[in-house]
């Protein structure tokens, strides 16, 4: 019986082999086994192990005849060994020559079945400092002795010492037990997780030295050091999920999944960070389609995309390039029957109402429709047909990168249930629709944004998210806007493009017109900055001049008591309170629109507003801020625009129509006898199309030529975030003055500071002292006590 064994699992290693081979045969006790175990080497390792053999008979050697991993290399070793104590080697790195010496008598004198000893590593790739840094700390041993269970929790649960195989000698009889649990097969990554996984939960006592260094790990020689990696070494790396579902195994076998379940999440997650990391950092980045195609077929659709959301939360758009082409997230449906369809909420405004509409639509075209929502049925809701099935999310407000994996795992059950193919997405802007996107994709299910307001609404704000947008809506499957300049734009980076507006309530095309005969005005909107009611408020400040009987309906409100107080504060004040009549919400505007003469569209921006397309419904003259991009507005039939802001044309405007009945009502025929082209629009042709290109058979191939508008667009993406970017820093560097000028002039701080004046000159004396020397110190006291005298 040996004191030690050795054990080498060897496979391609003839660069380093001979150095390891060195060290092991020189050791200074010569009682040891080397059990050399080759892995299906292809190159001359094993003329290099029987060149070794024929030197030394206490190697040992184990050949494969095909490739089965290091992991069973080790286990094999183990079942071999005939040494009280086993010590594991790998093949590129070198242990000291007294190592097995000195180990061997301190686990003679310790009497524990693990000893953790010291490590140097050798920097052999160039490899940073940080990397280097922080491995020596994970390789650090713990010097407090550990017993039972400790021994397992300390490692795992609360990180006290890390779970390298290689830097610690253990009992040949724990070897044996733990190894018993160590299925057979290839693990080709994190096999030193697994062993020491079983090899702590059967211990029962380890112990560090800290202060002496037995083994050389030679960092960059192996998987672990590489900067860059390619497909195959990321493959490699995504093995580690084996590790990870045999791990929770295990745990099932000792009947104590439950009890170390938070052990077992912690490291599956870390693996998958792992791999995750190398994708990203580490792979060169025209690979990353094909790398993202990797993390899926081994870790699944759910862990990697949750990962990802945990991780890149904020990093959509960079995710998005990453994998904007990958296999997985392509369509794999043929037919479409089931649409599931998306919106915060069904009650109350713009998008909800259109909503309404579009869903019977698409019900009469004989899709079953599904309505996710973030909010439960409630009284206010907009009527939808009875076999709508409506599913609830948790909500886009609260979701986050800590708890997307609820909200993904509720669209896979969704999805599941319903045998959903389609997913229609209305809200646009969200800060879910990325992540949202990535997991209904990775089903195979095809993902369409419907937008509902100008391309550059984010623009107008000077949202980052005006410079994402672009990267994101190229991995849709189809983008629906309510413009052709909407379609356009966004034709530049989702090849797969639709111009579609929102449908009209049959009820409209009934509806008698209004008898403009009096000198009621209309607005209708949310009181949001962007709807600019206050405009509305102003400009009837300087109509009722001219038009004492003038009258402005105000049908809307705002969530905040405090916004619409505001306003009637402000009309009050002006005396308006007569003149200027707040309705609060009407889901049924008919009545207004029935009694009034004119309506104003004081928007800074809109996609395709519904007042708009209702006064014309009901012969109501417009006039309205310049929106060239409407698409109702190109006409010019029943609108008069002025310039944005232009506070008193629009009043002009006013008046001047108020005071003229017989231009008044031929504007709002004009406005009537302009509708019927949407009366006529054919929307099961147009939403046929749009679902017809999304199935897999038919679905665009992305267009590859860089066309001069495409370089134009991007440009004016790159720069738009450019100067996005200098405006952030330039804001954060004005706070970061403002505060320091805050701080400095604080009592507090110069209280501080005249406390701490006498150690900050002994502590500044000290430190001049120790790296000059006395005679330099003195000069620098004298010459700051000739400027005082001189200042």
């Amino acid at each position: 019986m040996s004191k030690v064994s050795l054990i080498v699992p060897v496979c391609n290693a003839e660069k380093y082999l001979k150095q390891c081979l060195d060290s092991l045969i020189h050791q200074t006790l010569y009682d040891i086994e080397i059990i050399c175990v080759d892995d299906c080497s292809s190159d001359s390792s094993v003329n290099i192990l029987k060149e070794y053999e024929n030197l030394d008979n206490r190697i040992n050697l184990i050949l494969y005849d095909k490739n089965k991993s290091a992991a069973q290399a080790r286990k094999d070793g183990v079942f071999a060994a005939k040494g009280e104590y086993v010590l594991f080697v790998d093949s590129d790195d070198f242990l000291e020559l007294n190592a097995c010496k000195e180990l061997y008598y301190e686990m003679q004198k310790l009497k524990v079945d693990i000893l953790h000893f010291g490590t140097k590593i050798e920097n052999c790739l160039n490899i940073s400092e940080g990397r280097i840094s922080s491995n020596e700390k994970l390789l650090r041993p713990y010097t407090n002795k550990l017993r039972g269970k400790e021994v397992f929790t300390s490692c795992f649960l609360d990180n006290k010492y890390g779970f390298t195989l290689w830097n610690k000698i253990y009992t040949a009889k724990l070897c044996k037990k733990a190894f018993l649990y160590m299925p057979d097969g290839i693990f080709p990554k994190a096999q030193d997780l697994y062993a020491y996984f079983m090899l702590s939960f059967f211990a029962d006592s380890y112990i560090g030295i800290s202060d002496r260094i037995y083994y050389h790990y030679c960092f960059g020689r192996g998987i672990t050091g590489h900067e860059r990696i390619n497909l195959q070494i990321l493959e490699r790396y995504c093995t580690q999920v084996l590790v990870a579902d045999g791990i929770k195994e295990f745990l099932q076998q000792q009947n104590c999944f439950q009890i170390y379940e938070g052990i077992y999440n912690k490291y599956k997650k870390k693996l998958l960070n792992e791999c995750i990391t190398n994708w990203q950092m580490r792979l060169p980045k025209e690979k990353s389609f094909e790398g993202f195609d990797i993390l899926i077929k081994h870790w699944g659709e759910y862990d990697i995309i949750t990962a990802l959301a945990e991780k890149k939360w904020y990093q959509r758009e960079e995710v998005a390039k990453n994998i904007y082409a990958s296999i997985k997230l392509k369509s794999t449906k043929t037919n479409i029957k089931t649409i599931a369809t998306y919106y915060h909420h069904i009650e109350n405004g713009g998008v909800q109402r259109v909503l309404s509409l579009i869903i019977p639509i698409w019900i009469s075209m004989g899709y079953q429709v599904i309505l996710f929502t973030d909010t439960h049925p409630s009284g206010n809701d907009y009527q939808l047909p009875d076999e709508v099935n409506r599913v609830v999310l948790q909500s886009y407000n609260t979701t986050n990168r800590d708890n997307f994996n609820i909200r993904a795992n509720q669209w896979h059950q969704a999805i599941e249930q319903y045998q959903i193919d389609v997913v229609v997405y209305h809200a646009w802007l969200s800060p879910v629709l990325f992540w949202d996107m990535c997991y209904i994709k990775s089903q195979g299910i095809p993902f369409i944004v419907n937008t509902h307001s100008i391309f550059s609404a984010t623009l107008l704000s000077f949202q980052y998210q005006f410079g994402q947008l672009p990267s994101i809506y190229s991995m849709c499957d189809a983008v629906v806007s309510l413009s052709s300049v909407d379609k356009l734009y966004w034709s530049h980076f989702a090849s797969n493009s639709f111009y579609i507006p929102n449908p009209i309530d049959d009820n409209l095309k009934k509806e008698e017109c209004s008898s403009l005969e009096n000198h009621n005005i209309l607005w209708i909107g949310r009181f949001s900055a962007e709807k600019r009611p206050m405009d509305a408020i102003r400009i009837m400040e300087l109509v009722i001049k001219e038009v004492s009987d003038a009258k402005l309906y105000m049908v809307g409100s705002n969530p905040d008591p405090s916004v619409m107080i505001k306003y009637k504060k402000e009309t009050e004040k002006r005396g308006l309170e007569n003149n200027i009549i707040f309705c609060g919400f009407h889901r049924d505007v008919s009545k207004f629109y029935k009694l009034s003469s004119i309506n104003i569209l004081l928007s800074r921006y809109e996609g395709f507003p519904m007042t708009l397309l209702e006064s014309k419904a009901y012969g109501v003259p417009t006039v309205m801020y310049e929106m060239p991009y409407i698409e109702m507005a190109r006409d010019n039939k029943g609108i008069i625009f002025v310039p944005q802001s232009d506070i008193k044309n629009a009043a002009y405007q006013i008046i001047k129509l108020l005071n003229n009945d017989e231009d008044r009502k031929k504007i709002g025929y004009e406005a009537r006898s302009s509708l019927q082209k949407y009366f006529n629009y054919d929307y099961y042709a147009a939403w046929k199309n749009v679902f017809s290109t999304v199935q897999c058979n038919l679905n665009l191939e992305k267009d590859p030529l860089v066309t001069t508008e495409k370089i134009m667009m991007n440009t004016l993406i790159d720069h738009y975030k450019s100067c996005w970017k200098q405006r952030e820093n330039m804001l954060k560097s004005q706070q970061v003055s403002i505060l320091e000028k805050e701080i400095t002039s604080s009592w507090s701080f110069r209280i501080g500071r005249a406390i701490t004046w006498l150690p900050r000159k002994i502590r500044g004396g000290f430190r001049c002292y120790k790296e000059n020397g006395v005679k330099y110190t003195l000069l620098r006291i004298r010459e700051k006590i000739v400027r005082r005298q001189i200042i």
